[in-house]
């Protein structure tokens, strides 16, 4: 169980490229001469082996003391990366239960716990698993499919890969998912739990009816993150930028470097952005920064005092080059020379942050997709805010469509402000969804890709009743009573 991205951290710290070179190569050498002596016939040699391994450790040894001696944020990331069986299980609510994936080759091993066991299932996987997985999501992503062609696919990953727990989970009514690999792209929350019986998709058995779903990077990193309670800030604060259509051109056709992969990008206008943070200022109260205000500038000076940190705007992913991956805010200059005036804050930038949020809400395209990084999951604009600090983020697997974002996330902020946990949040506001959509909006590319990431706490807001107002009553009241007591007499 991996805490924080080593690698990423190194890099982003300054640490020469060099030392991060070493020390991977040094790892490879270990572990394939560890192999090599596993492998040995009793009577074959293995002191030259040996040797070499001990050299390796040696000289790995050496650079982590020079990196830890010079970084000790990164010795204190590394150390806690491990927790046992009984950290964990102490750290599940008595509704909760938790499933994490490991793949290992043409095998995944579910590690299946709640707050008094756990259960551990090797299953078997076919040759071209992940392939498969791969194709679905791509089906699940395309609001033009048919959801009746990938249902037996949908009831097929359930049996497969949750039903084995299913003497865990009982009667918990939460699920926290630490996905592996390509399980990192898969919506858990539509897997249909049994056959299908109805026509309708919004009637669908899918997991989201019966679990309410959070998700995290790993055990480890949900353990130290939940911890982070920033004070309890509530104080709530909005971005919603607009896109001019110069913008929009823009976005759509500047091919080179940081901005290629937005070529064949559909990014327009969005209708219910501002609309969307100015609903939950009613409902938080806070600060909303709106069209020209809503840019680069602003975000970097305010946005690291918010408790509630609402972002409703355009984001991208460069699979091409994770450095070219961010936020788009108002003001968007492709071509200006310098970094900070270009409207565009990248995922490196996002990560350098100090946050204070409680809560990030991401209401923008894919800040949950990115390239997958072994033992890490996903390297992706959300992971960014956890690394700043934010220990609860939500966040879109994929293209968010405009006004099914703003009906989810909308219902989300009033579950939140409602004292719910914010698994449960999500969950009540997508069945909200599912219950009021028509045969196309029911389509899983419209509310399936908004996932909940981190602690799944509730939030403690102040009551809105207003105790001047009960003294005033009561004085009134006795007032009247004294008169009411004086004219009797």
């Amino acid at each position: 169980l991996e805490d924080f991205n080593q690698k990423s951290f190194l890099l982003d710290k300054g640490i020469a490229t060099n030392w991060q070179y070493e020390a991977d190569s040094m790892k490879t050498l270990m572990s394939d001469l560890s192999g090599r002596i596993n492998t040995l016939a009793e009577d074959e040699p293995a002191d030259s082996l040996f040797t070499k391994l001990k050299l390796a450790e040696d000289y790995y040894d050496s650079l982590h003391t020079q990196i830890t001696t010079h970084f000790p944020e990164y010795y204190q990331l590394a150390s806690s990366s491990f927790k046992s069986l009984k950290e964990v299980q102490a750290a599940i609510s008595t509704d909760q239960s938790i499933l994490s994936y490991f793949l290992v080759e043409n095998k995944v091993y579910l590690l299946a716990s709640n707050s008094q066991e756990s259960k551990l299932v090797k299953i078997e996987l076919a040759e071209n698993f992940g392939g498969e997985v791969v194709g679905l999501i791509k089906k699940i992503k395309d609001p033009g499919s048919s959801p009746k062609s990938f249902k037996r696919e949908l009831e097929a990953l359930y049996k497969l890969l949750v039903s084995p727990a299913n003497s865990i989970m009982g009667e918990t009514e939460r699920l926290l998912i630490l996905p592996d690999s390509y399980l990192s792209y898969l919506p858990f929350d539509l897997l249909l739990t049994e056959e299908i019986t109805s026509s309708s998709i919004s009637d669908w058995p899918f997991m989201i009816k019966k679990w309410a779903i959070g998700h995290d990077f790993s055990m480890s990193m949900h353990l130290q993150t939940s911890k982070l309670s920033h004070n309890n800030n509530l104080e709530y604060m909005g971005f919603a930028p607009t896109y001019t259509q110069d913008s929009i051109k823009e976005l759509m056709v500047y091919e080179q470097d940081s901005n290629f992969l937005l070529a064949n990008r559909n990014l327009g206008r969005l209708t219910y952005n501002q609309k969307e943070v100015k609903d939950a200022q009613t409902l938080f109260n806070g600060e909303i920064f709106l069209n020209d205000a809503a840019n680069e500038d602003r975000f970097m000076v305010e946005a690291e005092k918010a408790g509630i940190l609402h972002l409703s705007m355009h984001a991208f992913y460069d699979e091409n080059n994770v450095d070219h991956s961010g936020l788009v805010f108002s003001g968007y200059r492709p071509y200006s020379i310098i970094e900070k005036e270009d409207g565009f804050v990248p995922m490196k930038n996002i990560a350098n942050m100090q946050l204070s949020a409680s809560l990030v809400i991401l209401s923008a395209c894919e800040t949950g997709y990115g390239q997958l990084e072994k033992g890490e999951g996903i390297a992706s604009i959300g992971r960014a805010f956890k690394y700043a600090g934010a220990p609860s983020i939500t966040m879109s697997m994929w293209y968010a469509n405009d006004w099914s974002t703003y009906e989810i996330i909308g219902d989300f902020n009033e579950n939140i402000k409602n004292g719910m946990t914010k698994d449960r949040a999500m969950q009540e506001a997508k069945l909200a969804y599912l219950q009021n959509a028509d045969v196309n909006t029911a389509h899983p590319f419209y509310w399936s890709s908004f996932i909940v990431n981190g602690s799944m706490e509730s939030m403690e807001f102040p009551s809105n009743f207003n105790y001047y107002w009960l003294l005033l009553a009561i004085a009134v009241g006795l007032v009247v009573l004294i008169l009411f007591i004086k004219l009797k007499s």
